[in-house]
């Protein structure tokens, strides 16, 4: 049986129709549901501690698989990739610390 008996019409552009099919399929909800969630001050964007978490592990241990491969490119002479490699290790560690806030 149905627990919601209170039918809402709600007139939308063309635009704003198919930004709601999109964020409602990427969420896998609903537009129903969708809705709902954003009513009840549901936040699309937001992880979790123990998704942060993990996400900055992996990040590390990607640091981790970089630095071995920067050894062996630099004991065979590639320096150009060497310095590459270094600049995306970079850019890891900012994304790590900015997870970590």
């Amino acid at each position: 049986m149905r627990t919601r008996h209170i039918k809402i019409n709600v007139y939308l552009n063309e635009n704003e129709k198919k930004m709601l099919e999109a964020k409602s399929s990427k969420m896998k909800l609903s537009q129903s549901d969708f809705i709902r969630k954003l009513i009840d001050d549901f936040k699309i964007n937001s992880l979790s501690n123990s998704d942060i978490t993990y996400i900055a592990e992996s990040l590390e241990e990607c640091i981790n698989e970089l630095l071995k491969l920067k050894k062996r490119l630099h004991n065979f002479g590639y320096f150009e990739d060497e310095e590459f490699l270094k600049n995306k290790m970079i850019d890891f560690d900012f994304w790590i610390s900015r997870l970590k806030k």
